[in-house]
C-alpha cells in the first residue's frame, strides 16, 4: 500500500510476496507498475505483473490510502 511513486518496481523473492504486505497473490514474483491519473495529485492505478503465475492484477486509490481490492483482469 506504500508504492504510490510513479515508477515500475520489481519483486525477486517469493517469500516476500504475501497478502499480508498487500501483493494480489502469495508467492509469486513479478513487476508493479505506478500510474498516475492525469490532471489529479491522489489518484494512482497499480498494475501487477506476476512472472511466476503469468498473471495480470489491477487496483486503484484516490487518496493514496484507501485501495480497491485488487482485481484480475481476464486472460488473453
Amino acid at each position: 500500500n506504500n508504492m504510490t511513486t510513479v515508477g515500475f518496481y520489481g519483486n525477486d523473492t517469493f517469500a516476500s510476496a504475501t497478502l499480508a504486505l498487500n501483493f494480489p497473490e502469495a508467492g509469486v514474483v513479478g513487476s508493479l507498475l505506478v500510474l498516475n491519473v492525469a490532471g489529479t495529485n491522489n489518484y494512482r492505478n497499480q498494475v501487477y505483473i506476476s512472472a511466476s503465475s503469468g498473471r495480470i492484477w489491477f487496483r486503484s486509490t484516490s487518496d493514496l490510502t484507501n485501495w480497491t481490492p485488487w482485481k484480475r483482469l481476464l486472460d488473453a
